[in-house]
């Protein structure tokens, strides 16, 4: 998910490297914004419907669809996984009786609390109910047994979002015994793709392990409990 009405060189990375690898790829831009909403969330999911419904026109295999992102939209795509029927993001009459559950998520340095970044809480008249809407869009507050399978990439050393998100995330995952695996790298910020940070190459396992995570959990197809 990328949060421009284009998507910009790191998300064209990524998709262009998927799609390389098999992987057919499609990018859900969202309003070019910076903060997080529930609109955006709902965006991602109709996107989820509108593949399944164009299954056939697009020859898309409905029973194995991921979701990936990178900083906002990486705590988007986590947000899309972690909510499947959940009523604050429902929308009925788009692409009715249609599921929007995936099978796993990949998350490129999102945020997992938007309210412990380095920007520091919401100050204002209008605080409290900034404060209220930022924790019913954090990712961390959806995690529960039986979601799909979450792949954490995060850099040791990001400003942006520090690797304390990651970390948090995953404990909450291990703690749920949901199927995740964080990755950590060494040395790298908070802008990177499958294969460079500010223009210098990634070891190429960075690589090797999104691939083999989407061969493991897109192989066997999850569906969210009845």
């Amino acid at each position: 998910m990328s949060n421009g009405v284009e998507a910009g060189p790191r998300d064209r990375s990524v998709c262009e490297e998927l799609a390389h690898a098999g992987y057919l790829v499609a990018s859900i831009a969202c309003e070019p914004n910076h903060t997080p909403s529930a609109e955006a969330v709902i965006a991602g999911k109709c996107a989820i419907r509108f593949l399944r419904r164009s299954a056939d026109k697009y020859s898309v295999d409905e029973r194995r669809i991921g979701v990936a992102g990178a900083s906002l939209g990486g705590a988007l795509a986590l947000l899309v996984g972690f909510t499947t029927q959940a009523a604050p993001f429902a929308v009925p009459g788009q692409y009715p009786n249609i599921p929007d559950h995936v099978s796993l998520v990949v998350s490129f340095a999102g945020p997992a609390d938007w309210l412990t970044l380095p920007q520091g809480r919401p100050t204002g008249e209008h605080k409290e109910a900034i404060e209220k809407a930022l924790r019913a869009l954090a990712p961390l507050a959806y995690v529960r047994p039986n979601l799909p399978a979450v792949l954490l990439l995060h850099g040791t050393t990001d400003k942006f979002v520090p690797p304390e998100h990651a970390e948090k995330l995953a404990r909450a995952l291990s703690k749920n015994q949901v199927p995740h695996r964080l990755l950590r790298l060494d040395r790298v910020g908070h802008t990177f793709s499958l294969i460079a940070h500010n223009g210098r190459p990634l070891p190429p396992e960075v690589k090797s392990v999104v691939l083999a995570f989407l061969q493991t959990h897109l192989t066997n197809p999850w569906s969210p409990a009845p």
